[in-house]
C-alpha cells in the first residue's frame, strides 16, 4: 500500500484551496468560467490601442478603452431591443429617467431598434453605483402608476409628429436603422393598458446579458474599477441574442416627399450586407470627396449630388446607404418628372455598382478599433465601443437593396404613378446595362518586365470632332492629368495620337496586378471620369495592347486594332 504524500507550503495550499473550489462548484452543479479577453473586431490595432473586450457569463460584454487626455472618463450602455421605433423610445425614455432620478446625469440616444445611455463621469464617480442604478432601472417593472411614463409618453409623442413620408420608405430606412413611424401606423401610447403591456414586454426581453453591452473610456485605473464592478454586480439573465428578420427580397418605391421641393428629387440606394466592419469601410470610401462614386456622377452631368452616405453596424450584419438630391429645381409637370425618374434611375444604378464593388472587399478587422479611437468625446468612444461589441457578421445573408425615388408632392397623382413606372423600368434597365462591359480588355504577358503598364483610352481618336472643336479631345486628355501626373506612387500620362486618346498609367507596382481594388485604380479613372464630358457618345474599346514606356505614343498607335469600329455621328 502506497503512503500518501503530504502537500505542505504555499503550493500545496494552493492546490488544495483550487480542488475545495473544484468541488464546490461540482457539487453545486455550477461551472466557474473565466471571463474571456479579446481584441474588439479582432484586429492588430485593438490590442495596440488598449481597446479589448471583456466577456464573462451571466454579464453584458464589456468593451474597454484605457485613454488619458480626456476631461472625463465615461461609460455607455446598448440594448438591442429588437423591436420597431415606438417601443424602443418609450423604453430609453424610461431608462434615462429612472436613472436621472438616482442621480445620474446621463442621455439616451435611440435608434429604430436599439438605443444606448451614454453617462459623463466625474471626479470622485463610483462606476460601481452606476452599474448597480442601471440594472435598477431594467429590472424594476413597469406599472401605470409609475413616474416614467410620462417622459416615454412624450418621446413617443415626438416621434408620431415626425413621420416617415410613406410606406416605401421604411425598408431603406430599417436597414440604415432610422427612427420613424410609417404613415397610418398606429405605435404603442405607454398611458394605455395596451401600450403599457407590450412596453413591459419589451423591458423583460432586453434585461439579458446577450443583448446589452457596456463601454468604459478613460485611464487604466478607471477601466479596471469597471471590470471589477461589473464582476460584482447582480448577474444578468443569459438570454438570446436578438433576432431580426432579414430583408427577404430587394425593394423598389416612388413617393411624394415634402422636404423635397418642386422640380428637385432624391435617391436612396440602402444596401444590407452581412459584415459590419465591410459597411463601414465601403462607406468610408463612398463619402470621399475625390472619390468615384462622386466623380461618375459628376462625368455624366447628371443634376444629382450626393448628399449622404452612411454605414451602419448592426447586431446582425450592416449597412451601406447613399442619398443623392437634385442641387437646383427643374421643369415641373409630367415631362418634368419623367425626365428627373430616368436620370435618378440612372443614378440609382451608379450607387448600387459602387456600393457592391465595395460591399464585396475583403472586411478590415480594424474597422471597428479605428471607429472607436477616432471619437474625440469619451461618451461617444464608449458608445461606439459598446455598439461595436454588440454587433456581429450574419454569416450567410444574402446582399439586398432597398431603392428609393421621392418627389416633391403633386395634386395629380397619375404624375407619380407615372413617375414611379419610369423610374423602376429605366433602374431594371440601367443595371443590365452596367452588367455589360464597356470596356474591352485586352492584356499580353511579357516575361522580364518588372512593372505592369495599363492604358485607358478609346480608339475613336478624332472621329468626334470638327472643324470648330479640333483638338478638344487631345486638351482635355492633358489638362485632365494636370498637376496631378503623380500620386501614391503611380503616374498617369495623356496618351494622344490620330488613332486614339486616353491616359496611361505608368510605372505600376506589380503586386497591384494580382490584388486589384476599387482604390487602387480610382484615381486614374476620377480623373479620366471629369474629362469625359469633352468626347461625344462613341463606343469605346481599350486598345489591343497596353504600352510599357513612356515614349510608348507611336508604339502604342501601331498596336492599335485597326478593325475597331466607333460609332458614327
Amino acid at each position: 500500500m502506497k503512503r500518501r504524500q503530504r502537500v505542505t507550503g504555499r503550493r500545496g495550499r494552493f492546490a488544495a484551496g483550487a480542488a475545495l473550489c473544484t468541488l464546490i462548484a461540482a457539487c453545486s452543479g455550477t461551472a466557474l468560467v473565466e471571463p474571456v479577453t479579446h481584441p474588439l473586431g479582432g484586429g492588430q490595432a485593438s490590442a495596440q490601442s488598449n481597446l479589448r473586450v471583456v466577456a464573462a457569463p451571466a454579464r453584458p460584454k464589456l468593451a474597454l478603452l484605457v485613454r488619458e487626455g480626456d476631461p472625463a472618463p465615461a461609460l455607455a450602455a446598448v440594448f438591442a431591443t429588437g423591436v420597431s421605433s415606438a417601443p424602443t423610445v418609450a423604453l430609453a425614455a424610461v431608462v434615462e429617467a429612472r436613472l436621472g432620478a438616482a442621480g445620474f446625469a446621463v442621455d439616451a440616444r435611440a435608434d429604430r431598434s436599439a438605443f444606448r445611455i451614454r453617462w459623463l463621469a466625474g471626479a470622485g464617480a463610483s462606476p460601481s453605483a452606476f452599474l448597480k442604478a442601471l440594472g435598477d432601472a431594467l429590472r424594476a417593472p413597469l406599472g401605470p402608476s409609475t413616474p416614467e411614463i410620462a417622459k416615454a409618453s412624450e418621446r413617443v409623442a415626438a416621434l408620431r409628429r415626425n413621420p416617415l413620408p410613406a410606406p416605401e420608405a421604411a425598408p431603406a430606412a430599417d436597414c440604415a436603422a432610422r427612427l420613424g413611424l410609417v404613415p397610418k401606423e398606429r405605435p404603442l401610447d405607454p398611458a394605455t393598458p395596451e401600450g403599457l403591456v407590450e412596453l413591459e414586454k419589451v423591458r423583460a426581453d432586453v434585461l439579458v446579458a446577450a443583448r446589452a453591452s457596456i463601454g468604459a473610456v478613460g485611464p487604466a485605473a478607471f477601466c479596471g474599477d469597471v471590470e471589477k464592478a461589473l464582476n460584482a454586480a447582480e448577474p444578468w439573465p443569459e438570454g438570446t441574442p436578438v433576432q431580426v428578420a432579414w430583408p427577404a427580397a430587394d425593394t423598389v418605391g416612388t413617393f411624394a416627399a415634402n422636404d423635397v421641393g418642386r422640380g428637385r428629387a432624391r435617391v436612396t440606394v440602402a444596401a444590407r450586407v452581412d459584415d459590419p466592419s465591410a459597411a463601414v469601410a465601403a462607406a468610408e470610401h463612398l463619402a470621399r470627396p475625390e472619390g468615384a462614386l462622386r466623380a461618375r456622377l459628376a462625368a455624366h452631368s447628371t443634376a444629382f449630388r450626393v448628399t449622404e452616405v452612411l454605414g451602419v453596424a448592426r447586431p446582425h450584419g450592416g449597412c451601406i446607404s447613399v442619398t443623392a438630391e437634385t442641387e437646383e429645381g427643374g421643369p415641373d409637370g409630367a415631362a418634368g418628372r419623367e425626365a428627373l425618374a430616368r436620370t435618378g434611375a440612372f443614378v440609382a444604378a451608379v450607387a448600387q455598382k459602387e456600393i457592391g464593388a465595395w460591399a464585396r472587399e475583403p472586411p478590415n478587422a480594424n474597422t471597428a478599433a479605428q471607429a472607436v479611437v477616432a471619437a474625440t468625446d469619451p461618451r461617444d468612444a464608449a458608445a461606439r465601443a459598446a455598439w461595436w461589441a454588440l454587433s456581429g457578421v450574419s454569416k450567410g445573408s444574402p446582399l439586398r437593396w432597398a431603392t428609393t425615388f421621392s418627389l416633391a408632392p403633386d395634386e395629380r397623382g397619375a404624375e407619380l404613378t407615372a413617375a414611379a413606372k419610369t423610374f423602376e423600368a429605366e433602374l431594371v434597365k440601367a443595371i443590365r446595362d452596367g452588367e455589360t462591359p464597356t470596356v474591352e480588355r485586352r492584356s499580353i504577358v511579357e516575361r522580364g518586365q518588372g512593372d505592369v503598364w495599363m492604358l485607358l483610352a478609346s480608339p475613336c481618336g478624332t472621329l468626334d470632332e470638327g472643324t470648330f472643336d479640333a483638338g478638344v479631345s487631345s486638351l482635355a486628355a492633358v489638362a485632365a492629368v494636370g498637376s496631378g501626373r503623380s500620386q501614391s506612387g503611380l503616374t498617369v500620362e495623356p496618351w494622344v495620337t490620330p488613332e486614339g486618346v486616353g491616359w496611361s498609367p505608368t510605372r505600376l507596382p506589380a503586386r497591384w496586378a494580382t490584388t486589384p481594388t476599387p482604390s487602387r485604380l480610382a484615381w486614374p479613372m476620377r480623373w479620366g471620369a471629369r474629362s469625359r464630358g469633352a468626347f461625344r457618345r462613341s463606343k469605346q474599346r481599350a486598345p489591343r495592347a497596353p504600352p510599357r514606356s513612356r515614349t510608348s505614343s507611336a508604339r502604342a498607335a501601331r498596336t492599335a486594332p485597326s478593325s475597331t469600329r466607333c460609332s458614327e455621328r
